[in-house]
């Protein structure tokens, strides 16, 4: 089975599935809460999409990409002066199928431009595994 998503419509209805897979992450941080990510929307989201994107396969959950997307730019919530440990909510072990999934995504079912990543925290795969699976499918 290919993997699927889901698009949540706001950060309620993901909190319930976003809490459980950061209990699984090694990115676990105050700054990935569902709670601090809402409060920072609330105030801070402004003209911006919010995309909340859940991604699965046949194994389960793969991960969350909780974005703000504006003008074909998809960024992490939250802003670069404030949070320094951005990432994205992915189970240990799940990374890979992850980060293609997302690729897959954004290729296409998006007219997103350009994933603009900015304070991803120190070691997280997504610094190696993001950038192989992009340029696989022949994205610079």
């Amino acid at each position: 089975m290919a993997p699927s998503s889901v698009l949540f419509e706001g950060l309620e209805g993901a909190q319930a599935e976003w809490g459980r897979l950061l209990d699984l992450s090694p990115a676990n941080t105050v700054f990935l809460t569902p709670e601090w990510q809402q409060v920072w929307w609330d105030h801070f989201g402004g003209a911006n999409e919010l995309c909340v994107l859940s991604l699965e396969d046949a194994d389960g959950p793969l991960g969350l990409a909780p974005l703000a997307v504006q003008d074909g730019i998809a960024r992490f919530l939250g802003g670069t002066d404030l949070f320094d440990y951005h990432d994205f909510v992915v189970p240990e072990g799940r990374e890979s199928p992850f980060y293609a999934a997302l690729i897959d995504y954004v290729e296409h079912d998006t007219e997103w431009r350009v994933l603009d990543l900015e304070s991803l925290r120190a070691g997280s795969p997504a610094l190696e595994l993001l950038p192989a699976h992009a340029e696989a499918r022949g994205f610079a």
